[in-house]
This record gives C-alpha cells, sequence and structure tokens, in this order.
C-alpha cells in the first residue's frame, strides 16, 4: 500500500522516495518517484513538478509531470501543466490545460542480418482512417 500526505498535511518543498504514494494534503515543490506510482488523491492540491513511473490525478495540479510509463486523469482531475509520458489517458470530465508530449521508446536498429518487416500499423489505427 502507498504512503499517505493526509488532508490535512501540508508541505513544501521537495519530496522522493522508493515507493508508491498517495496526496490528499497541499504539496508545493517538486515531487520525484521515478519507479513508482504517484496519486493525487480527490482533495489532493498540488503545485509541483511530478516525476513517476505513472501519476494519476483525482485532484488539481498546476506543474510539469514526467511520467515513464502512464499519466491518468480522471474524471475529477484537474491539470494545468505540461505533460511528457509513454501514454496518457483522460477522462471524459477532466481538465486539461497545456501540453502533451507522447514519447516512444527509440526502437533497435535491425541489422544486416535481420531482414527488414513490413511497416507495423498500430492495432487502434486501423479501420479509424478518416
Amino acid at each position: 500500500s502507498p504512503s499517505i500526505i493526509g488532508k490535512t498535511i501540508s508541505i513544501k518543498g521537495e519530496i522522493t522516495g522508493g515507493e508508491s504514494i498517495l496526496i490528499e494534503g497541499h504539496v508545493e515543490g517538486s515531487i520525484s518517484f521515478p519507479h513508482d506510482r504517484v496519486t493525487v488523491g480527490p482533495s489532493g492540491r498540488v503545485s509541483a513538478t511530478i516525476t513517476a513511473q505513472d501519476i494519476v490525478l483525482q485532484g488539481e495540479v498546476t506543474g510539469s509531470c514526467f511520467a515513464s510509463d502512464h499519466v491518468y486523469v480522471r474524471r475529477d482531475g484537474s491539470l494545468c501543466g505540461d505533460v511528457v509520458t509513454s501514454r496518457i489517458s483522460i477522462e471524459e470530465g477532466a481538465h486539461l490545460n497545456g501540453s502533451i508530449d507522447i514519447r516512444k521508446e527509440p526502437k533497435p536498429a535491425a541489422t544486416k542480418a535481420q531482414p527488414q518487416a513490413a511497416e507495423e500499423v498500430e492495432p487502434e489505427l486501423v479501420g479509424a482512417a478518416g
């Protein structure tokens, strides 16, 4: 289970760690959990740069989000800032004001011994042209 910053707790400064965290209180500064999940709960209010593997936003965030895997902006979540991630999910009703930069991991270059495969089309894009 994640560590919890409760509703009545206010923190100014830098938060780092090696386990998942749930923020229900108020945080200003920077939050860095590069190999874990940061969740801003429904009562959470964050003014910070967040760096994590996964970021889940159910409360209000002002600042940039850098996720190595996935950013989830839930229905009641609000983000005013830029996002850099590999994947993002935004539920209907969520608020997002900023830019989104989707970065995929670079694929290894094919060697001469391996023939190049035909160009792959991502499954979710098949039949979606138009």
